[in-house]
């Protein structure tokens, strides 16, 4: 048998850590929706989430009901009929594991689930944008500000590298695919049954 190339072999194991890095990041911005604001006119390090906004439902039967009332079903997603209303849960409702049916528990794991996912996507697309902004204007040969340099900074250590490692950054300051976010929060909490979901509102591990 020939051997695997090793230029390919690479590449997968470069994807392979740059998606478990955004997975962890993932896991920490929707754990702590943030309150307090970054650098005036820079994108925050964390989502700005208002305590108002993030709902806390106790009941899964009552979230249920409060989806649909709200016209969120995933085929009418999935179709494109209806968009993913921006309902974000603290934590997974009380009694989540013990629904019977998982067909059901499976479909209000991902509604749940979803709009904190995108809610977080777009968090960071925002912050994409800022960060090629400054690679252009640094390219160009125009200096940073300081409030520029220590967003730059802020930025690298949230996302595990150093400011000057600008294409470690390109890769890895990127919206995550909700398909993966998904199947990883899914598999990492049984659907949400698992008691670090449920206690610790832990749903990546």
């Amino acid at each position: 048998m020939a051997p695997r190339p090793i230029a390919p072999l690479r590449r997968t194991l470069a994807l392979g850590v740059a998606a478990a890095i955004a997975i962890v990041l993932l896991s920490v911005a929707i754990r702590h929706l943030s309150d307090s604001y970054g650098v005036a006119g820079l994108p925050p390090l964390t989502p700005l989430t208002g305590s108002e906004s993030r709902l806390v439902i106790k009941d899964p039967n009552r979230l249920e009901r409060l989806f649909d009332e709200a016209g969120y079903e995933l085929a009418s997603v999935r179709s494109g009929k209806t968009t993913v209303p921006q309902m974000l849960l603290r934590e997974l409702p009380d009694g989540f594991a013990g629904l019977k049916n998982t067909d059901a528990r499976k479909s209000l794991f991902i509604r749940t689930v979803l709009p904190l996912v995108l809610r977080v996507n777009r968090h960071i697309a925002a912050q994409r944008k800022q960060l090629l902004s400054l690679f252009d204007k640094q390219r160009a040969g125009a200096p940073l500000k300081p409030s520029e340099e220590r967003w730059l900074s802020d930025i690298a250590r949230l996302y595990r590298t150093e400011p000057g490692r600008t294409e470690t950054l390109r890769r890895r300051v990127a919206p995550i695919p909700p398909s993966l976010a998904l199947a990883q929060a899914a598999a990492e909490t049984g659907w949400g049954s698992s008691r670090f979901a449920l206690d610790g509102n832990a749903l990546f591990g």
